[in-house]
C-alpha cells in the first residue's frame, strides 16, 4: 500500500486496514521482531541507559569542579 498525499485525510482509515487486514499481518510480525530488541524488557532497558547516563554526567561534572581553582580561604581572626 502506498501513502499519497491525497490520502492525508483518510489516514486513519488507511492505518485501521493497515493493523486490522491479514495480509499486512507477517510484515508487521516481521517489524516487531526486528524492532522490538529486548521484547518485554524495555522499561528495564530505558532505565538502565538512563541511569547510566546520570552517573556519566556526574563523574564529568566532578572532573570539571576538580580542575577549577578552589577559592583561598581568609584566617579566622579572633579578638581577645
Amino acid at each position: 500500500m502506498e501513502l499519497r498525499k491525497e490520502d492525508l485525510e483518510t489516514i486513519g482509515d488507511l492505518i485501521e486496514t493497515c493493523i486490522s487486514s491479514p495480509a499486512f499481518k507477517q510484515g508487521r510480525e516481521e517489524l516487531r521482531a526486528e524492532a522490538w530488541a529486548n521484547e518485554g524488557e524495555g522499561a528495564e532497558k530505558a532505565v538502565e541507559y538512563l541511569i547510566e547516563t546520570r552517573n556519566q554526567i556526574l563523574a564529568q561534572r566532578e572532573q570539571e569542579a576538580e580542575k577549577q581553582p578552589q577559592p583561598k580561604k581568609k584566617a579566622l581572626q579572633t579578638q581577645a
